[in-house]
């Protein structure tokens, strides 16, 4: 039996096509203005400004599973017993985003000309739930929201943040939106700083180089002007809750006005391990935590993708789709997470059966990729319906990468060996020393257990020439190497009768 829920499965992957980003979880709502088919206008933000949820429901009339969704009433009943004139705690919306779609066939009619494909039902009999029909005059919120696939319901928190919600139940919906991990609301609080997604990626693609990059939100009711970001590396193998060492530590000046967001990139630095990381946000003066505690730390993962041999350039994405190939359609996405290429609906086969798709790939050295396929049922390609799967194949014939039995999610991370990326540099990460970024641009960070009696930290060149001499009995250095040519160097650590020697790259 199908299914009608929206189903994920993440491959990375690698090519290169026209940009366009996914809806996300945790991506921040834009405001629309729009006028449903009986001439009332609305404003989303104005029902988020009154601590109200959001719920969207886009559709399009002349697909058969956004019919059989409505005659659920999950979203009806929604409206009914959370909306105006009840609980009022929650707003639901249709949104029919077919711009040939007319409100004749809305009602479940045809116009002149139509076949009868166009024919589900009629959206509007019994339905309390205000209903858009999106046209080329209000078509902005297709860019604003990359709308892709029919039929997807999205809930929008109140501090904006959008949640894919999938065609849930009436409780299901409800127990989404109350769950205070989901939906954080506005603080009754003057400050409240949130951080709200993580944009990683939480791979490391160009050879244990990191990227950290957050989003965060003030909830509170006050502007905030000053803050810290701090970033944690946590294992392995150490707990997640006890840091190894402090990554970065930046204070900030930005004006947040209440919900305002801002997206915080930090520098690069390289990781010798995969591991947990804890990002953390403060509150200046006085470096404090916000009165949720809960809200402003974020832990998340990292790792290193499958390194291809620098030969495979050129692989073939093998696609096997089951009966009902016009579930199926996929995206790729680079190491920006921008779609570069997409595929699907595919042609269904009358029974049980496989349908083999071959898509050749051109690959990118150093570059890390990934591949989404969405099956709008899901149910998956495998297997009651046919053993679908997936490959990577290189040109000798050779499978790199392969599955798809009985998944509902999968993921792989890969790229093409780069052979100019010297992967022999790396940082220090001990339990008494950390030295970072590497490698570096105009400083040199180095961390400590604790404060040094003294410090001594030599560079020397290739050639062995002493280039930069550094003493100080401070926990945290920051060396100033903006002098030193770009190269590598060997640098010597002594201090409390403890000596290193790494090799640092020093890239202007």
């Amino acid at each position: 039996m199908k299914k009608y829920f929206s189903i994920l499965l993440l491959l990375c992957l690698t090519c290169i096509l026209p940009a366009q980003k996914v809806l996300e979880d945790n991506d921040i709502a834009q405001n629309w203005t729009l006028t449903d088919i009986n001439g009332q206008s609305y404003t989303l933000y104005d029902y988020l400004n009154q601590n109200k949820v959001v719920v969207l429901y886009f559709f399009d009339a002349s697909v058969a599973p956004c019919w059989t969704y409505h005659q659920t009433n999950a979203l009806q009943d929604l409206q009914i017993q959370y909306g105006a004139g009840a609980k009022d705690s929650v707003q639901v919306f249709y949104i029919e985003s077919n711009l040939a779609t007319s409100v004749n066939n809305i009602q479940g009619n045809l116009d002149g000309g139509q076949g009868a494909w166009m024919v589900t039902g009629d959206y509007t009999t019994n339905n309390p739930v205000p209903i858009i029909n999106l046209t080329g005059n209000n078509s902005q919120i297709f860019s604003d929201y990359r709308l892709a696939d029919y039929p997807l319901v999205i809930t929008i928190c109140p501090e904006r943040v959008i949640k894919i919600a999938g065609l849930r139940t009436t409780a299901q919906h409800v127990a989404l939106y109350s769950d205070p991990d989901i939906c954080q609301r506005q603080c009754d609080c003057a400050k409240d700083l949130a951080i709200v997604k993580y944009f990683g990626p939480n791979y490391s693609c160009s050879d244990h180089m990191f990227h950290p990059r957050i989003m965060v939100q003030n909830l509170g009711k006050d502007t905030i002007n000053h803050f810290q970001i701090k970033y944690d590396y946590c294992g392995p193998p150490c707990a997640i809750n006890v840091p190894i060492f402090t990554m970065a530590d930046s204070e900030i000046f930005m004006t947040l006005a209440p919900f305002d967001t801002a997206l915080i990139t930090l520098d690069t630095y390289f990781l010798s391990d995969p591991g947990y990381m804890k990002a953390h946000a403060f509150l200046y003066p006085g470096n404090l935590d916000t009165p949720r505690s809960l809200n402003n730390t974020l832990y998340f993962s990292t790792s290193f993708p499958l390194v291809l041999p620098e030969t495979d350039t050129t692989v073939i994405f093998k696609l096997n789709t089951d009966q009902y190939g016009e579930e199926i359609i996929w995206n790729l996405q680079g190491s920006n997470n921008e779609i570069i290429m997409s595929g699907g609906p595919y042609p269904n086969l009358p029974d049980t059966g496989v349908t083999e798709h071959i898509i050749p790939l051109n690959l990118e050295k150093g570059e890390c990729y990934k591949i989404t396929i969405f099956d709008t049922f899901g149910d998956g390609i495998c297997c009651d319906n046919g053993h679908g799967s997936y490959q990577l194949v290189d040109s000798d014939g050779t499978v790199l990468i392969a599955g798809g039995t009985s998944f509902l999610e999968a993921k792989v991370q890969f790229r093409v060996h780069d052979p100019n990326f010297a992967t022999s540099v790396a940082p220090i990460f001990s339990e008494k020393v950390a030295v970072y970024p590497v490698p570096a641009q105009n400083d040199l960070i180095i961390q400590l257990e604790q404060q040094p009696k003294h410090f001594i930290a030599k560079i020397v060149d290739i050639n062995g020439k002493l280039v930069k001499t550094w003493e100080s009995d401070k926990a945290k250095q920051f060396i100033d190497i903006s002098e030193l040519n770009s190269g590598i160097y060997l640098l010597h650590l002594s201090f409390d009768g403890t000596n290193y020697t790494q090799k640092i790259a020093i890239i202007h």
